[in-house]
């Protein structure tokens, strides 16, 4: 069984429905060794959103060879590009590029950002243009867009 706290002032919190849990917990499990793990903090859903509705499709129609592409396709040529590991191949015998996720659950959403940000430095560079606003993606996406719609305001 898992417990979520928050510790504020040197003591543990818990929301009202998990402090119930605990003190059953507690309850039944005298003498029980516990292990306590930092929680890690995650890429938001509102994050990964913006990525996969606003960043990949802005970059699908600004980069010719990557229309024809899905964006998960889009997705894993940015990773091998701007978060990647080298290792060898002893398929090909050479060392090749291998992305590695940032959007996933495991990293936070300080390393998602500064991900986009070097995706931004690029098209900046290469394209003289900026990624789309996250805030008027927020409000796009907030309004109920219909299924289907894409966000366009760039």
């Amino acid at each position: 069984m898992a417990f979520r706290a928050v510790i504020k002032d040197r003591e543990l919190f818990l929301n009202m429905k998990g402090a119930i849990a605990w003190r059953a917990y507690l309850d039944t499990h005298e003498g029980t060794r516990l292990v306590i793990e930092q929680e890690k903090s995650e890429v938001s859903d509102a994050m990964r959103g913006y990525m996969f509705g606003a960043v990949i499709p802005f970059l699908k129609r600004i980069v010719p060879d990557w229309q024809s592409l899905t964006n998960d396709q889009v997705h894993e040529i940015l990773k091998k590009n701007f978060n990647y590991f080298e290792a060898f191949n002893p398929v090909t015998k050479r060392v090749e590029r291998y992305g590695q996720s940032i959007m996933s659950k495991s990293t936070d959403n300080q390393a998602a950002m500064e991900f986009i940000q070097e995706i931004e430095g690029w098209v900046l560079e290469n394209y003289a243009q900026h990624l789309p606003d996250p805030a008027k993606f927020k409000a796009w996406r907030d309004s109920a867009p219909l299924q289907g719609e894409t966000f366009t305001d760039v």
